[in-house]
């Protein structure tokens, strides 16, 4: 067996969604707040751009980087969504969703013994391709007090001559922070200084509550070792159809390509069709708007519903993404024992904390991408737990 994966665990969230699946199947009834997928359909404009694109023939394989039509809407969208100085279509990789973006990103930078810098509470995915990769992980701890906002001076005294890349991700999962503009600035200059580079997971770019979404890349336009990753998945309700891309210099896009072309040949076009409708149509647009203000509507009955209990002062309040992030700590049970009595005895499924780094089995994540009368009744169940 290869020894890297001894150093990995299993997804904790897929575990647990394993788990509910199986109580569902024995007829048990679960309320389901642990999974990041939106409960909206995808939108129908890009539904239909599918199936006229099988109809049309498009079924077989096509550049391993992706098709031209969509690497130049996405060229497109880099420069007047995200505010990149300039976007050639040439440096945009077509992946198999986010995940393999970044793990994309790091096989095509990453030597044995190079170290990446994580900062926490973190997808659990940037460690384990890290260390696939051969790097040592270096972790930095982000506190509740500070808004779970990275302390840069910190940042600093992890990084050595052996720092290769640093993982952002902004808005974050889980706990909904997002990295202000003077931040994203400074930690490029110490990341330009020392020649590193910077992988931007900005797959929650569109839902944000009050507040303006802004890359890396756009704050400093002209650094070139910023790898930016994006999704389709959670801003077009389309988790399934895993239609990614990431944003590279030249160098990288090449190497990206090269294994591209030999770990997936290519992603399916008629998704990468459909993929350029969600980018293109005002349908969809206006669709999008809808979808995210239901989010804020959610978002505002929760903090409604939370103040004046336990919960107003143990919880994130989510800026960005579709969580919130509690900490339990007054319980005195790890996430996980937490996560198990609310499953077994509630039939309520939250995500435990230690799915988004080890430190943090005091806390836990819930998701509000589901309906309304679901996140109530999973408030009701957690607020009488108060002690």
């Amino acid at each position: 067996m290869n020894n890297l994966l001894s150093l990995m665990g299993e997804s904790t969230n897929i575990a647990l969604a394993n788990r509910v699946r199986e109580m569902i199947a024995d007829g048990k009834p679960v309320l389901q707040l642990q999974t990041g997928d939106p409960d909206f359909a995808t939108p129908q404009p890009i539904v239909q751009t599918l199936i006229k694109a099988l109809h049309d023939g498009n079924t077989h394989y096509c550049a391993s980087s992706g098709l031209a039509q969509l690497k130049s809407a996405v060229a497109m969208k880099l420069i007047e969504k995200n505010k990149f100085k300039q976007a050639h279509s040439t440096n945009v990789s077509i992946t198999h969703g986010a995940v393999q973006a970044i793990q994309l990103s790091l096989a095509s930078i990453i030597n044995p013994g190079d170290e990446v810098v994580l900062i926490a509470p973190f997808w659990l995915a940037y460690q384990s391709d890290a260390l696939l990769a051969g790097a040592k992980v270096k972790i930095l701890k982000t506190q509740m007090s500070a808004g779970f906002i990275p302390d840069l001076t910190e940042l600093a005294s992890l990084l050595s001559t052996k720092t290769k890349a640093i993982i952002i991700n902004s808005p974050n999962n889980p706990t909904g922070a997002m990295y202000p503009v003077p931040l994203l600035k400074e930690l490029a200059e110490i990341c330009r200084k020392r020649d590193i580079y910077i992988i931007s997971d900005e797959v929650y770019e569109d839902i944000i509550f009050n507040t303006t979404h802004t890359s890396i890349q756009a704050v400093a336009p002209d650094y070139q070792k910023i790898i930016s990753v994006f999704s389709f998945s959670k801003s077009y309700a389309m988790t399934g159809w895993r239609v990614g891309y990431l944003y590279s210099n030249a160098e990288i896009a090449k190497q990206v390509n090269k294994l591209l072309q030999f770990q997936s040949t290519c992603l399916n076009p008629a998704s990468q069709l459909a993929a350029v409708c969600a980018l293109q149509d005002p349908q969809v647009a206006k669709l999008q708007t809808e979808q995210v203000d239901t989010y804020a509507h959610r978002r505002a009955k929760i903090l409604d519903k939370i103040q004046g209990t336990w919960l107003e002062k143990s919880t994130s309040i989510s800026q960005g993404t579709f969580y919130i992030w509690v900490n339990i700590s007054r319980f005195n049970l790890s996430a996980i024992e937490f996560c198990e009595l609310l499953l077994e005895q509630h039939k309520l499924s939250l995500t435990p904390g230690n799915a988004f780094g080890e430190n943090y089995h005091d806390f836990i994540r819930f998701t509000f991408s589901t309906n309304l009368s679901d996140i109530m009744t999973a408030l009701d169940i957690l607020i009488a737990l108060e002690i």
